[in-house]
């Protein structure tokens, strides 16, 4: 889109029409801040340097910048023990940014732990802004420290009673902590089960250090409960009975249910005849088995889950006893257990939808269509699919915002969108976009939707996504559905089975068009593309990916993603549902969920696939995939979901 004119989209039949177009006076030909922009480059580039006089003379000729106070931040922050207490309050009283003083504030109050000014730590933690473990630690060492040695060791010992290794900078309270006795050989053995329950076998290596050498066997067990619970649960009747044998039966046993829940029901009959397991472990174990078997598709795991205590059935597994009865296709126990859901639960459209699913194949079709007719006016998953039942086209009900060249003018000049547009310039573009976000607050929602716009015409489309959200444009769907990077898209499905539309939904779910983003996995760009499956798939499709940075560029990132997702969809035979499941699950896990005896409904199989992320994702990406598809063609294809069943024939030949 051009970085000249905000252009406003509306569909009319076929094709998205411009509505009008005008120009944004921040971006005529004049430049306003080149030459401070220069300085300010500079004057950063002599800090990071260490050119501290460079710097001081440069920053003093930027008083006027709307980035100065960045330049501040970045000194300050750097230069902790060499600037006055005093100077770093007055900048976090006076920050005009918005978003530079909390940060600015956690990490000083850090730096003097780190230094160990206890005194001046305790004036100013908060234990409210001030949430890190690191935080928490020196907060701890400073009571120590001051002569509230009780308080701070009692706030150290909640620190360390966790099943994770805390940051080297606990290490000193940790120390006053060992010292001071409280930590006891049963408290040494409870964070070893909690470690051994968060899979950090490395940590329990460390604690078995702080024990007595004969009892490195009894780690040794809990070592081989986790490898091979199987073993473990065949020689525990065997052992002396005592609690430590009954909390590694009980771990073992949640290891067995999690590889195969069939085994581990019949095991457990076996072993809770020898182990006097506590009711803490039995209802565990219990509400574990009755999950896994929900998740692993076992037969009656409904009727396992009614069977569990009143207060051991959560609203969750209350969801999944649900979820068990339609894969089972009882659908009379559906509508039972549909009642025992909570009232809020009940009203929302997931559940509305398959009352209304279960009425109608109980033979109550009056009552599913009323229920159906309500649902159908929703733009959603569950809305279509609403259509689909009744036969009738998807309810967009697009209302674009109306906007005005005077009201974008306005918020151009907004300080806040001056800083973000000069510091997307600099290469900050991280700042950038939290500042431009920080201009949405408390300004009313007109002006929040001519930033939404200013967003959109500056290529962050999530950004824009996200403020329409919150500022009365969830139905506008130029904002919330981009026609963004269509160029690319188009070229990379030229030869491909699969449409534009698809791909554009997966975009939105995976990035909502945003082509720098990382997840916290390693997942890059557009389409979320992991490195090592862009490396595959780039040697599979003869596509040139030099190194996997590339996958930051949008062409790059949008051909590999594309042509993933076309494996997949070659893969099971043509199944968009499947393929969907799979870009975001993997091929393997799918192939799992497919039934092996049985044809299931694909509304079923989509609303029971275990992984709650890959649940949402594939309701997602389809419902998104007709909205671009109206946005392009004006008429959205039927999802008729409900109208499609899966089983084994999805697979491809050979397939396990």
């Amino acid at each position: 889109m051009s970085m000249s004119k905000i252009r406003l989209h509306a569909v009319n039949g076929i094709a998205a029409l411009l509505v009008f177009s005008f120009c944004i006076s921040s971006y005529a030909a004049t430049d306003k801040y080149k030459y401070q922009r220069s300085l300010f480059n500079e004057a950063r580039q002599a800090h990071q340097q260490g050119r501290l006089k460079e710097y001081k003379r440069l920053s003093s000729k930027l008083k006027s910048y709307p980035l100065y106070d960045y330049l501040v931040y970045g000194y300050l922050r750097n230069n902790f023990s060499r600037v006055s207490d005093k100077e770093v309050l007055s900048f976090i009283k006076n920050d005009k940014t918005g978003i530079l003083a909390p940060p600015l504030r956690r990490n000083w109050v850090k730096s003097l732990g780190e230094r160990k000014k206890w005194r001046a730590f305790l004036e100013h933690y908060s234990a409210k802004k001030d949430k890190s473990t690191v935080a928490k630690c020196y907060y701890a060492d400073a009571l120590i420290s001051t002569g509230k040695k009780d308080e701070g060791l009692k706030i150290a010992k909640e620190l360390w009673l966790v099943g994770k290794s805390q940051p080297g900078e606990c290490d000193s309270v940790f120390s006053k902590l060992y010292k001071s006795g409280i930590i006891t050989k049963s408290l040494v053995w409870l964070r070893i089960e909690k470690a051994m329950y968060k899979r950090n076998l490395k940590l329990t290596d460390y604690l078995i250090t702080l024990l007595p050498k004969k009892d490195k066997k009894v780690l040794e067990r809990w070592k081989e409960a986790y490898k091979n619970p199987y073993k473990t649960l065949s020689e525990v009747a065997s052992w002396k009975q005592n609690s430590m044998t009954r909390k590694i039966t009980a771990f073992a046993m949640i290891r067995l249910i999690r590889r195969n829940v069939v085994t581990a029901q019949k095991v457990y009959k076996k072993v809770s005849k020898k182990v006097k397991l506590s009711s803490y472990h039995k209802n565990l174990i219990k509400r574990r088995i009755a999950f896994s078997s929900a998740l692993q598709h076992r037969e009656g795991a409904a009727e396992l889950i009614e069977n569990l205590p009143k207060g051991q059935r959560s609203s969750f597994l209350k969801e999944w006893a649900v979820r068990s009865s339609m894969r089972d296709q009882d659908w009379k126990g559906v509508l039972t257990n549909l009642k025992k859901l909570t009232k809020k639960q009940q009203e929302e459209n997931e559940w509305r939808y398959w009352k209304a699913r279960a009425l109608a194949e109980t033979g109550d079709i009056k009552s599913a269509r009323v229920i159906m007719k309500r649902l159908s006016v929703n733009r959603s998953y569950y809305g279509f699919m609403a259509c689909d039942w009744l036969g009738i086209d998807y309810h967009m009900n697009h209302k674009p915002i109306a906007m005005n060249k005077k009201l974008i003018e306005k918020n151009l000049k907004r300080a806040s969108v001056v800083r973000a547009s000069e510091l997307n310039k600099v290469g900050m573009k991280w700042w950038a976009r939290r500042q431009l976000y920080v201009a949405t607050k408390g300004i009313g929602k007109a002006n929040r939707q001519a930033i939404a716009y200013i967003a959109q015409d500056w290529g962050w489309y999530d950004l824009a996504i996200s403020i329409a959200s919150y500022s009365g444009g969830l139905n506008d769907l130029n904002l919330r559905f981009p026609a963004a990077f269509t160029d690319e898209i188009k070229s990379a499905v030229a030869e491909k089975e699969i449409g534009m539309p698809w791909v554009m939904g997966v975009l939105r779910r995976e990035s909502a068009f945003r082509s720098d983003a990382k997840s916290y996995v390693g997942a890059m760009g557009l389409m979320q593309v992991m490195p090592r499956t862009g490396r595959y798939v780039a040697k599979k499709a003869n596509i040139s990916l030099k190194n996997t940075s590339e996958l930051l560029i949008p062409e790059k990132n949008i051909e590999i993603g594309s042509s993933y997702l076309s494996m997949m969809y070659k893969k099971f035979n043509s199944n968009k549902v499947l393929a969907t499941a799979a870009y975001n699950a993997g091929p393997g896990n799918v192939n799992r969920w497919i039934p092996e005896d049985t044809s299931l409904p694909t509304d079923v199989w989509v609303d029971t696939i275990p992984f709650s992320e890959t649940r949402k994702y594939t309701k997602a990406v389809l419902s998104f995939s007709a909205v671009f598809e109206w946005k392009l063609k004006g008429k959205a294809t039927p999802l008729k979901i409900n109208d499609l069943h899966i089983d084994v024939a999805e697979l491809e030949p050979g397939e396990p």
